[in-house]
């Protein structure tokens, strides 16, 4: 999630319009890249909530997002994107950010020995 700054792209996450239907929803899922980057949920743009600023390790007040042995997070700054990333520690793992079609932001995981 985050902005190209040559482009002006905006990446964000939109939920499905409902549980079947994979068409753009009501929901978004994104940063806020003014001041001190936060990320946000819209639905048809009025916020629905709002993070705590990025404090150079994670968004402030979000207790789903520690610092831990599965996710390592990150902002990147530089003068061509700014965007929030995370990365699964173990390689072998794969993971997806999702958005549910409630504007519930839902992280999945596939361990290939747990099935987490």
């Amino acid at each position: 999630m985050g902005k190209d700054l040559l482009t002006g792209h905006v990446g964000q996450i939109t939920s499905w319009k409902s549980n079947d239907d994979p068409s753009p929803g009501e929901y978004t899922f994104g940063c806020d890249l003014r001041g001190y980057p936060h990320q946000f949920i819209t639905k048809v743009q009025v916020v629905q909530y709002r993070s705590e600023p990025w404090n150079g390790i994670d968004f402030g007040g979000i207790s789903v997002l520690p610092q831990n042995a599965i996710y390592k997070f990150d902002m990147v700054f530089n003068d061509k994107e700014v965007f929030y990333t995370y990365s699964m520690i173990n390689s072998s793992m794969i993971s997806r950010l999702t958005m549910n079609h409630s504007g519930t932001a839902q992280r999945w995981v596939w361990a290939d020995q747990v099935k987490m």
